[in-house]
């Protein structure tokens, strides 16, 4: 409520999404040689998570039916389709031993955080929503401070101290304007940034479940694709688990089960859909996971940590105007989250 529709996406976009486009990624990704490859994979997926975050947010802003929750559940269960026949295509094995921890961090990343991520869209809009998501290393530190007793050193502490200097100097921004940016009062404006705020938190539980479902599998394709399917099948289910306690909590019956099923009773809806779905998961998953793989964990999160970055260009270009704030804090953040990647342990 209260954003102003977006511009509708280029007509030629759809030809950058086939539905062999994550299979074939993989398979390029996987043959080529890896020590400047992998860095430009993980600056791809950064770029292509900034512009799928932009087309989720349009598709939100225009189709009045779709939730949140509904996008984000098509673009992991229609993830996990195409990346499960992937696996059986290459005769790689569900890892049942790792699969508890992996579906616990795909409920938490995929199911609460990208449904919280994308609520904040229609907001606070997609810059902010994605600047936020530079908390997700220093809460990803925090908790293994209090989890596994990681020390913090003190330039972590510095950096942690920049990040959220960064974001709230883009939060005191109210320059900004044109397509993306949401003209909502201030009540609506803060529950979006709570949305962001929580998506990064569930986000950084994620990883820490996540790297322990990780640690018995190859960081070859054939760990990677394996245990990605099972996050994203988490995820999937997760958000059918939510729907169904959310409606007779909520007193609304089945009906958040049946805003779910919204892109499945209009085809128009499913088309839409596959045009982010692909760029932000289909295409980028392939990618992130690649620089995940054959970088230092440090580079690989400094990488992936651009996407606010590569947001405040894609955002210009679809049609909204930043103020000055918004960019320097952005850049401030960046540099931030960087010190707390770098040097967060002591």
């Amino acid at each position: 409520p209260g954003t102003p529709r977006n511009p509708p996406a280029h007509p030629r976009m759809s030809a950058l999404s086939p539905a062999w486009a994550a299979p074939l990624a993989l398979a390029l990704l996987a043959a080529a040689p890896i020590s400047s490859l992998a860095v430009l994979a993980g600056l791809g997926s950064a770029a292509t998570w900034a512009l799928g975050s932009h087309l989720f947010g349009q598709s939100l802003a225009r189709h009045t039916g779709l939730s949140p929750a509904a996008a984000n559940l098509f673009k992991n269960a229609s993830t996990a389709l195409l990346f499960g026949l992937a696996m059986l295509g290459f005769g790689w094995a569900w890892p049942s031993a790792q699969a508890p921890w992996l579906l616990l961090s795909g409920f938490l990343g995929f199911a609460v955080g990208d449904a919280l991520y994308f609520a904040a869209f229609p907001r606070c809009g997609v810059q902010l929503a994605a600047l936020s998501a530079n908390l997700i290393p220093p809460l990803a530190a925090l908790l293994g401070f209090l989890w596994r007793g990681t020390r913090l050193s003190p330039l972590g502490m510095l950096g942690m101290a920049i990040t959220l200097a960064g974001i709230a100097w883009v939060v005191t921004d109210r320059s900004s304007r044109g397509a993306g940016v949401p003209q909502v009062p201030a009540a609506e404006r803060r529950r979006g940034l709570a949305y962001a705020g929580l998506a990064a938190l569930a986000q950084s539980i994620a990883i820490v479940a996540g790297a322990r479902g990780f640690e018995g599998l190859s960081m070859e394709p054939s760990g990677l694709l394996p245990g990605t399917v099972v996050r994203l099948v988490g995820g999937a289910l997760g958000a059918l688990l939510l729907a169904a306690l959310a409606g007779p909590i909520s007193g609304r019956g089945l009906a958040p089960l049946r805003e779910l099923a919204a892109p499945l009773r209009s085809p128009a809806l499913a088309v839409a859909l596959c045009v982010p779905s692909s760029i932000a998961a289909w295409i980028n998953l392939p990618m992130h996971s690649l620089a995940l793989a054959r970088l230092p964990e440090g580079l690989a999160a400094i990488l992936f940590a651009l996407t606010p970055v590569f947001t405040l260009p894609i955002g210009w270009f679809l049609g909204a105007r930043y103020g000055l704030r918004t960019a320097l804090g952005t850049g401030l953040a960046f540099g931030g989250v960087s010190l707390v990647i770098l040097y967060g342990s002591a």
